[in-house]
């Protein structure tokens, strides 16, 4: 794994301990909000989990990547 990688990954936990919440469970929830687009979907995490702006835009990137990883 390289450092972006790891960055990445560190960012991804820390988002997991701020919400409590799993990557899965977060995903589940935007399945259920029926939100597709990148910034409907920042814009829910920025607005439920009181994430900040970074925070809830690689999450977005995040879920969206693997929805589409799972979907191919």
């Amino acid at each position: 794994m390289n450092n972006l990688d790891q960055t990445l990954q560190t960012q991804l936990n820390n988002i997991q301990t701020k919400t409590g919440k799993s990557l899965d469970d977060l995903a589940d929830i935007v399945k259920r909000t029926g939100l597709t687009q990148h910034g409907e979907i920042r814009s829910m995490f920025l607005r439920e989990f009181g994430l900040g702006y970074g925070d809830a835009n690689i999450l977005a990137h995040a879920i969206i990547e693997s929805a589409f990883e799972s979907a191919g």
